[in-house]
């Protein structure tokens, strides 16, 4: 009886590590097709990243530009303030 014990847990222990085993090679080769789809993003992702380097110092350029359009805005909005502030206060306004 014992002799058949020992032979069950043998074969049990063999079994258990070739379904390890068999479940690792699954998870392995599910790591591996992740990585060749990570590398495929990365090579795409450094396309991108070249495409776009000269939008940076473009993007400064407009920037600058829209801020000086903001300051001469400012500028006119004010003048146009005053210039009802003061049509406004005219005599014969009302």
């Amino acid at each position: 009886m014992i002799v058949l014990l020992m032979v069950l847990t043998a074969l049990l222990t063999v079994v258990f590590f070739v379904v390890l085993l068999r479940f690792l090679a699954a998870i392995a080769a599910r790591l591996h097709s992740i990585g060749g789809s990570l590398g495929q993003i990365n090579v795409e992702v450094a396309g991108v990243q070249g495409h776009t380097s000269f939008i940076t110092p473009e993007l400064t350029k407009l920037n600058n530009g829209l801020g000086s359009a903001n300051a001469g805005l400012a500028a006119v909005d004010g003048g146009l303030v005053a210039l009802a502030e003061a049509a406004v206060a005219q005599r014969g306004y009302r």
